[in-house]
């Protein structure tokens, strides 16, 4: 086999290869090594690649004009769903809720959950539940401005033994938009809840009065948080119970006087508001706890007995914020748990007397 300039060799008593740069005779060729070296090689002495012979050979065979051009792979535009605006809906508010299948019969129904994204941003979402410990990937997506999403439905007998619920969230928006940290929040839902059909409220969402966890207010007032101090938690468990330890009133005609001077002051939004849309996590907190302060001195000037404010139980940012106020600016009041047979956990009684 003859061999040309651009011929790919091998050296037949050396290690290694090279291309033909140049033919310097009849006998001797200019290789270009490996190392970019040019060498002389007598043309006994090297042979051509099989490799490359096969190649050449092919390509010999093939025509350019019958090369036939690759079509060009179309770039896909990145997804971004066209969201259902509402007008004046610029926050992000995202709920989780139980909703009864009887709505007739919510002591004995079981529930439907759902997510619901109540702002013009898109939600990519993850849905995870922890049992002792042990947390488990559920469902994972996204949810798209102002709608809601079913979860899953649990029996009545289920209800006692509910896991933790855990979410995770980011948003989006194509556009003009505002930059929102991506969230993580936690619900743990009593089972007392379920017993109370005070606990299902009225709402914007479902024609059923349904249980509906906010999953952004403990945010809203994390740096209050953070002002307790364990001092400030050991107090309050320790007027817990001087609290319980207060004698009982022991005759019928005393309790019934004691029962006539106890207030009872809902302070859950929607009883106070008619509508609470556009205002924020943190404007409906204080608004809750202006309510407070005026029902409590109220309940002072008027030299009332007991004073019971509902305040749910939730996330616990309410009650916390309440019974903080109460241990720093009205010391010398006692407050306890209200009755669990009325309330669950979602009341405390204040003794003005």
């Amino acid at each position: 086999m003859k061999i040309k300039v651009g011929d790919k060799i091998k050296f037949l008593n050396d290690v290694g290869g090279g291309t033909v740069a140049k033919i310097i005779d009849n006998k001797n060729i200019l290789v270009l090594n490996e190392y970019n070296f040019e060498v002389p090689v007598a043309m006994s002495e090297v042979i051509i690649s099989q490799e490359e012979s096969s190649y050449t050979q092919v390509s010999k065979t093939v025509e350019q004009e019958d090369l036939i051009p690759a079509e060009p792979i179309e770039k896909e535009d990145v997804f971004y769903p066209e969201p259902d605006i509402v007008d004046d809906n610029n926050d992000v508010n995202v709920y989780f809720a139980f909703v009864p299948k009887e709505a007739n019969n919510i002591v004995n129904s079981d529930f439907d959950t759902f997510l619901i994204n109540d702002s013009n941003y898109h939600v990519m979402y993850n849905y995870i539940t922890n049992k002792d410990g042990h947390y488990f990937g559920t469902d994972a997506g996204v949810l798209e401005a102002n709608t809601k999403l079913s979860l899953v439905s649990f029996k009545r007998e289920e209800l006692n033994d509910l896991p933790e619920f855990v979410f995770q969230f980011i948003f989006y928006k194509k556009g003009s938009c505002e930059v929102h940290s991506p969230i993580q929040q936690s619900v743990t839902v009593k089972p007392t809840k379920f017993y109370k059909e005070n606990s299902f409220k009225e709402n914007d969402f479902f024609e059923e009065n349904s249980l509906i966890f906010n999953l952004l207010e403990k945010s809203a007032i994390q740096n209050d948080l953070d002002q307790l101090t364990q001092k400030d938690f050991k107090n309050i468990i320790r007027e817990k119970e001087l609290g319980s330890k207060r004698p009982r009133i022991s005759t019928k005609r005393e309790n019934k006087a004691a029962a006539a001077a106890i207030d009872e002051v809902d302070l859950h939004i929607n009883t106070l508001i008619d509508n609470s849309k556009g205002m924020s996590n943190s404007e409906m907190l204080e608004f809750q706890m202006d309510e407070f302060r005026k029902k409590l001195d109220e309940a002072i000037t008027n030299k009332t007995n007991k004073v019971v404010f509902i305040h749910g139980v939730g996330n616990g940012v309410l009650k916390t914020k309440l019974r903080y106020e109460l241990s720093t600016k009205y010391k010398k009041l006692k407050f306890q748990d209200a009755s669990f047979k009325e309330y669950g956990y979602g009341a405390t009684m204040v003794f003005i007397k």
